[in-house]
């Protein structure tokens, strides 16, 4: 028997004695500048399995295809026949903008179309003359579109670096379907903190093998048994006891951890609307970081009236509280 091909190899079809090769994305005018922006990005590099949809709204007429994303060859050229599509990835490609209520019609339409393990979305919007500010204010605005559909990781990028005259031409929008499953949403969160190579492998293995269910159930809830690493060279891993190790840091994040912006600020202080029942004045509640685990925070919470005579300790707790804000 024939071995299988590897997916890379390109399939044809024999038609009469002549072998056709399928049509290729990169023979279409922005073929291939896509296939070089998706090489090189890091969420396309996660591979869901299935092929993708590539949807070229360029002209007046839509065109939709399915190509196979190993090699960018096209396996069918009318997917809108099939009963059941179910593709890892839709790449759309436009020129011009798409306003928040196109953008928030697409992605309705989309998700009809992908799987629901964490399928990709890609838009590719093309010959546009925007201003950092205004690239800032699609941000905004599009993140909770895509939040609201059921999608994370949204992430806007520039297709180039822009230019003296104008600050940009091309948009990509890019975010994925929310996973089912703990461990997933754990490594969302991770994302969130500026990581896009996250392993989960450690945990998975903990939990298909456990034999104390609800313990590693909450190791996962807690991001444990993760390595992760960045672009910028950080690189992280926690293990199944929750024990947080930077194994290593670039020179801008010392901690290793890429965006602390997203992180709780820790001692923190805040004047609380509940008075004294000694003296009437407003009480003080300040929180400090005790331990790591994973992406949870062991604080101490100690509730302060620094008006008494002698400042007194209200109350004082511990407990769990995300990392994340």
């Amino acid at each position: 028997m024939a071995k299988k091909p590897p997916p890379q190899q390109l399939a044809f079809s024999i038609e009469g004695e002549k072998a056709q090769i399928f049509p290729h994305l990169k023979d279409l005018g922005y073929g291939e500048s896509v296939i070089r922006q998706l090489d090189k990005n890091p969420l396309f590099q996660e591979k869901p399995e299935g092929p993708a949809l590539v949807i070229d709204l360029t002209s007046g007429q839509a065109f939709q295809a399915i190509y196979n994303s190993d090699n960018w060859q096209m396996i069918d050229g009318k997917p809108e026949s099939l009963p059941n599509p179910n593709y890892a990835r839709a790449i759309v490609i436009v020129n011009g903008f798409f306003s928040s209520q196109e953008l928030q019609q697409e992605l309705e339409e989309l998700k009809k179309k992908l799987n629901q393990k964490g399928s990709e979305v890609f838009i590719f919007e093309n010959n546009l003359q925007l201003t950092e500010e205004q690239f800032e204010q699609i941000k905004e605005e599009r993140k909770p579109i895509f939040g609201k559909s059921g999608f994370v990781r949204f992430e806007l990028k520039l297709q180039e670096e822009p230019k003296e005259d104008q600050w940009t031409t091309g948009l990509l929008t890019q975010a994925r379907l929310k996973k089912e499953g703990i461990v997933f949403e754990a490594a969302d969160q991770y994302w969130e903190m500026g990581y896009t190579d996250i392993d989960t492998s450690e945990i998975e293995r903990c939990l298909e093998h456990s034999t104390l269910p609800s313990e590693d159930l909450r190791r996962a809830q807690r991001g444990y048994g993760v390595e992760a690493r960045s672009p910028c060279s950080c690189h992280i891993k926690v293990d199944l006891e929750g024990s947080w190790y930077v194994l290593n840091h670039c020179p801008d994040h010392k901690r290793g951890i890429p965006r602390e912006s997203v992180l709780r600020t820790y001692p923190r202080s805040e004047t609380l609307e509940t008075t004294c029942f000694d003296c009437g004045t407003n009480l003080t509640r300040e929180t400090s970081l005790i331990k790591r685990r994973g992406l949870k925070a062991v604080v101490e919470e100690i509730t302060y009236c620094y008006d008494c005579p002698t400042t007194q300790i209200v109350c004082t707790k511990r407990f769990e509280e995300s990392l994340l804000k």
